[in-house]
């Protein structure tokens, strides 16, 4: 096992106090930019031009990019054309280079796993299979330091996190046509677990069907993943005599137990999702061994089941589970011993929001402790839910509720936010008409990006109805606040955790305010919302996308949308430069008064 941990780069700064970070210009050739505090908050320009970004309340990794990161080597080649692997410690402000080229970086705790490109490691063959052709498995672990090259062969997508677990799928093809799971060829992707406190990775030797994120999932040291009968020499893991479903296994590394559930989800879009060591998976009655799970007479649904991980009992939820429509994840939310879905009326035999007819999709809260379900009487589409400490967020489709007008604007056309308060068992209607997925639930907040169109007003004071404006609701009751501020775009809209509110306001939106301070209102500013204190900070940058883990927030700033500001010091306004920052904060912009820690030296 190789160690190929790079050296951490000491960040020290000067600390620039009441300088607006919009107006920060920076030369061409600036080693570094300091940080600037901007009502009360320090914002952090670590001077890196990076590319993916991924964090978690103590670390935050990226790519940077050397190419736009001053043309310099940084893992050591003799190119510039590599995407390097770099690691932000929040506690102690250090940023390590990790000296390796590597994919989209994954982090849970202390560890970061990632696959390295041998072809741009110097055309290093990392794996030992003699190509240079590899994407091949490493993890850093921040307590030790140390980078661990595993060895093995692996997409640079297929990896999940959960300290001190990481999961890997290697492809026996690419790991030199080795047979990994002992059926004889060598054409499978195998399932590969690392335990960050041995410091080793185990072979489970099982046949892992890759594709959609919906296949995997890590939590609290917990994989779960869906073995491929057909792949696994076609053996039949459910008992229904046939070898062609993919069943449900869960591994635990702190004691090293593979449990095959026996459980087979949809073939075309196997679910499964982890929660305080319940797996519950989206269970397919036809591949079930054509079993009636639902009791609706026939075995065309996939039906809700809890698998407890520690005592293997399970429990049929014993409703169908509507598919997942558009572009949302999985089909079902699970937090607190809670799952939320939807249940298809028409797969499911009955009618759930009492209209005259059976063509909706209706919200049920499934009760894991308790084993209850609560049907909730209103239907709406799947990837509307929001689901946080009891409380369900979701949208309620006018139509589909009987055509009912739920938000008083004298139409029927429109998607109503509704939450759900587990305690009471009582669904209430905020009123605010939304659209799509944008909205959140966390520390007893609820945020929505409200559609003018839709309530028929202006509602962030730019004489125009054509605007998505963020509402903030309080899951205790009372009336909403409304921040004023437009929000979205393409893509990304909001971020949350239980300590911050993030979002972009596209200038043009907002009365063609320059809200970054460049001379122009083309651009799309960050803004971050502070849950315990109510307040709301332009950050005053042209932000890309926003990264929240708890306390911490990495962004993306756009120098060309910064008014063309050169924020790493190489140069030119071209890149994506990382920025950090904390919260709760106090006036000098830390939690300790220590405001050196963070800078952004360019190594």
């Amino acid at each position: 096992m190789k160690s190929l941990a790079g050296a951490a780069v000491p960040l020290m700064l000067a600390l620039v106090v009441g300088v607006a970070v919009g107006s920060m210009l920076l030369s061409a050739g600036t080693a570094h930019a300091a940080a600037v505090t901007v009502a009360g908050r320090t914002l952090s320009n670590t001077g890196y031009a990076v590319a993916d970004v991924a964090t978690s309340p103590d670390l935050v990794a990226f790519q940077v990019v050397e190419a736009k990161q001053g043309a310099q080597s940084l893992n050591g080649d003799l190119d510039i054309d590599d995407e390097v692997i770099h690691v932000l410690d929040t506690t102690t402000g250090q940023v390590r280079n990790l000296g390796l080229a590597g994919g989209r970086p994954f982090v849970d705790g202390a560890l970061v796993a990632f696959a390295v490109l041998e072809e741009d490691q110097g055309n290093t063959d990392l794996n030992g299979d003699g190509d240079r052709t590899d994407t091949v498995w490493h993890v850093y672990d921040a307590r030790t330091g140390v980078t661990s090259n595993l060895g093995l062969a692996v997409t640079e997508w297929n990896l999940l996190v959960s300290d001190p677990l990481v999961l890997a799928i290697v492809s026996e093809a690419w790991q030199n046509a080795a047979d990994l799971n002992g059926d004889g060829d060598a054409t499978d992707w195998v399932a590969y677990a690392y335990d960050a406190e041995s410091g080793t990775a185990t072979n489970l030797a099982l046949a892992v069907e890759i594709g959609a994120a919906s296949r995997f999932d890590a939590e609290d040291g917990i994989a779960a993943f869906f073995v491929d009968e057909a792949d696994q020499n076609g053996t039949d893991l459910n008992s229904d005599s046939d070898a062609f479903d993919l069943v449900l296994h869960v591994y635990v590394v702190s004691t090293g137990i593979l449990t095959n559930t026996q459980l087979a989800s949809n073939s075309s879009t196997p679910e499964v999702e982890l929660e305080d060591g319940k797996a519950v998976v989206r269970v397919s009655e036809f591949e079930q061994g054509q079993t009636i799970l639902n009791g609706d007479g026939d075995f065309m649904d996939s039906v809700l089941f809890v698998h407890d991980v520690t005592t293997t009992a399970q429990a049929n939820v014993g409703y169908e589970c509507a598919s997942a429509s558009f572009d949302a994840t999985h089909s079902f939310a699970v937090d607190a011993g809670l799952v939320v879905f939807r249940y298809s009326e028409a797969g499911q035999g009955v009618s759930g929001n009492g209209d005259a007819d059976m063509d909706d999709a209706v919200y049920a809260v499934y009760d894991i402790a308790a084993a209850t379900l609560t049907n909730t009487g209103f239907a709406g589409p799947q990837y509307s839910l929001a689901l946080d400490d009891g409380y369900v967020a979701f949208l309620v489709v006018e139509w589909q509720q009987g055509n009912t007008d739920l938000n008083g604007d004298a139409d029927m056309d429109d998607w109503v936010l509704h939450l759900y308060d587990h305690s009471l068992q009582a669904t209430s209607n905020l009123t605010s008409a939304a659209s799509t997925g944008s909205h959140g639930v966390a520390a007893g907040t609820v945020a929505v990006q409200v559609s003018e169109e839709e309530e028929g007003t202006d509602l962030n004071g730019d004489a125009d109805t054509d605007d998505k404006v963020l509402f903030l609701h309080q899951v205790t009751g009372g009336g909403p606040t409304n921040l004023g501020l437009a929000s979205g775009g393409s893509g990304w809209v909001l971020a949350m955790s239980d300590e911050v509110l993030a979002f972009r306001t596209r200038e043009s939106d907002q009365d063609m305010t320059d809200l970054n301070g460049d001379g122009d209102a083309v651009d799309y500013v960050g803004q971050l919302h502070d849950l315990s204190t109510g307040v709301t900070t332009n950050l005053e940058l042209a932000t890309e996308t926003i990264a929240v883990a708890e306390a911490t927030v990495a962004f993306r700033v756009n120098e060309s949308q910064q008014g063309g500001t050169d924020l790493n010091g190489d140069g030119d306004a071209s890149d994506a430069v990382l920025f950090v920052t904390m919260l709760p904060l106090f006036a000098d912009g830390f939690e300790t008064g220590y405001t050196i820690k963070w800078s952004a030296m360019v190594p």
